[in-house]
């Protein structure tokens, strides 16, 4: 089920993984927030506290200076007008575009701009002490912006979901869950969803260091509040993305965010309900026509001792003595002729895995033209994708032995394809159209 909040307004993600339009003026997007250019305006060539003769050189000395001066003004409670905090806004938007996570620090002083009345140029406020707060990482950052941008690959692959008893998430391979406690039985759904990403980062936080991760959720404005560092239409929902961003900074992560429709988000959603993980297999009326045209492939490297369409298999049972290998990921492929049916959050996985592989492969997948790794399956394409037909009596899920939920809105295609580095590598940088 896909979701996006029920009671609150929210940024969101377009169903097609890119940003949606919001039916708010003030939608937030991935690449640019409306809201910012409400509030942003120019800093002004001189201000009072300083000559244009003292004016610094440089644009970087010149945002120290402008934010020493507005620090100052907090910590000595001194109020300012809504013109002059719009050019504080205005100076922190220019200065997002090279500081890291800075826009989340601009959040508190877009909601202190709202308390002022419409029309009253003369109305002077005190900064709040959360403004205050974001001015000291300003300083900060400010003086580390010189620190040269990397883009890191992807090392860590999170899908997560949360559920009315508790969250579930799958970080590479390892399954983490979690219940709620009273006080967050309370919460709103979209607050729940984003505790299941924080939930399990802090749970592995010492295997996390100076990782990149890839966080896929059927939760939109999940997606969007990750994305834009934050937002301003829930305060409970800014506040935990702030306890989130922050642990990343102190561990020094990056985070990418995409959203991954609710019927393909089949593990993170049992795990979030206690119940067991959906085991999909397809049953020999479907494999055998892929079979007659690619050939019967050596190993089927995401499968068990009831679901293996061949002989040789791997498994993520260590106890599966009959598995030639436990957890496909483990090891490199090389393969003549490999099967790869994973469940669909695990499809970036694959792919980014596919670099480091040799040999064919084929890679059952969902049917999803605008998924942000369709142009990595595609220019590894060794020939046309078969579609599979019939998924009702073709497609099972082995732990309830029925066809999964929603199987009418599902389409699977087969794809024959090669390994090695593709010319779209899954994971090689961040994609802000997923």
């Amino acid at each position: 089920m896909e979701k996006t909040g029920e009671s609150e307004k929210s940024e969101s993600v377009a169903p097609d993984g890119g940003q949606a339009r919001s039916d708010s003026s003030e939608s937030e997007s991935s690449s640019s927030s409306s809201e910012d250019e409400v509030f942003a305006s120019p800093p002004p060539n001189k201000r009072q506290a300083i000559s244009s003769q003292q004016q610094p050189r440089t644009s970087k000395y010149k945002h120290q200076t402008e934010l020493t001066i507005w620090k100052g003004a907090s910590a000595t409670n001194l109020t300012c007008t809504l013109k002059q905090a719009q050019s504080l806004l205005g100076l922190l938007n220019f200065a997002n575009l090279t500081v890291p996570g800075g826009r989340l620090h601009c959040r508190r002083m877009q909601l202190f701009l709202r308390e002022f009345q419409e029309g009253r140029v003369r109305e002077r406020r005190a900064l709040p002490q959360t403004v205050h707060q974001d001015l000291s990482w300003w300083l900060r950052a400010v003086e580390n912006s010189s620190k040269p941008l990397r883009r890191k690959e992807v090392t860590h692959f999170l899908t997560t979901d949360a559920a009315d008893a508790g969250w579930g998430a799958q970080l590479n391979g390892m399954f983490l869950s979690g219940k709620w406690t009273s006080l967050q039985e309370r919460w709103h759904s979209n607050v729940k969803e984003m505790y299941a990403v924080y939930g399990a980062i802090l749970d592995q936080q010492n295997a996390l260091r100076g990782a990149h991760i890839l966080i896929q959720s059927d939760n939109r404005t999940l997606v969007a509040y990750i994305r834009n560092e934050g937002g301003t239409r829930s305060l409970a929902l800014l506040n935990l993305t702030t306890r989130l961003l922050n642990l990343t900074e102190q561990l020094e992560l990056t985070l990418s965010a995409c959203y991954l429709p609710g019927n393909l988000n089949g593990i993170a959603d049992r795990l979030s309900r206690g119940r067991a993980v959906p085991e999909w297999h397809l049953l020999p009326q479907a494999t055998e026509a892929i079979f007659s045209r690619w050939g019967v492939p050596d190993v089927d490297l995401f499968a068990s001792r009831v679901t293996a369409v061949v002989p040789n298999y791997v498994s993520l049972d260590s106890t599966d003595g009959c598995a030639i290998f436990c957890d496909a990921f483990s090891r490199t492929w090389d393969y003549q002729l490999g099967w790869v049916f994973p469940p669909p959050n695990l499809i970036p996985q694959v792919l980014a895995h596919l670099n480091r592989s040799k040999g064919t492969f084929i890679i059952i997948a969902p049917q999803w033209p605008q998924c942000f790794w369709c142009p990595d399956l595609r220019a590894r394409a060794l020939e046309t994708p078969l579609p599979i037909e019939d998924l009702r009596r073709t497609l099972i899920d082995q732990t309830t032995g029925r066809c999964p939920p929603q199987v009418d809105k599902l389409s699977l295609l087969a794809w024959k394809v090669g390994g090695g580095q593709s010319r779209y590598p899954t994971g090689a940088q961040q994609k802000e159209n997923c």
